[in-house]
């Protein structure tokens, strides 16, 4: 991932039960009976250049990618919609261009991609076309993402579209009238 300072073989992992999601730079690996998963890649500014590589689809473990201000081009790998358990996303002030892939729907763990702001739009168009849950989380992260654009029609079409609203949803609901 254009980093010259960094060792990625085996033993590059910080092998912790705890995960320090403010440094700026960290990869934690769980072990498991002599295995070991890649779970954290956190390289924020870092100024790393390239391409996000679709390998990452290899670290199937993987929890956080947070790769904040560096200096990534091209579009996200849709190869990314396959990690499964992805919780955190983080891309923003990159130079990615394109749309969001259709795939990050299917990332039904992810709770944080508060990186992206506009993009958020263009993903939850992406999970409308999907016919996508909405009773999933991410649609109280779209709603936040509504909420930090100042676009409540935004905000009133995704808890519309909400199966079941729940205590969360509603508060998001009043603090955005």
């Amino acid at each position: 991932m254009g980093s010259n300072d960094r060792n990625f073989d085996a033993g590059s992992c910080n092998v912790s039960d705890k995960v320090d999601l403010g440094a700026e730079k960290n990869i934690t690996c769980t072990c498991q009976n002599d295995t070991c998963h890649v779970t954290h890649i956190i390289f924020k500014h870092q100024n790393l250049p390239g391409v996000l590589p679709p390998e990452l689809v290899n670290l199937p473990y993987l929890k956080v990618i947070d790769l904040e201000a560096n200096q990534f081009s091209g579009q996200v790998p849709p190869e990314i919609g396959k990690l499964v358990n992805l919780r955190t996303l983080r891309l923003s002030y990159n130079r990615l261009t394109g749309d969001l892939p259709v795939q990050l729907a299917e990332l039904k763990n992810l709770t944080d991609f508060s990186g992206f702001t506009k993009e958020g739009k263009k993903l939850h168009g992406n999970i409308l076309k999907m016919s996508f849950s909405s009773e999933h989380v991410l649609s109280e992260k779209l709603m936040d993402t509504y909420i930090a654009l100042g676009d409540l029609n935004g905000v009133i079409k995704v808890f519309d579209a909400m199966p079941k609203w729940n205590v969360f949803s509603w508060n998001k609901m009043i603090s955005a009238s």
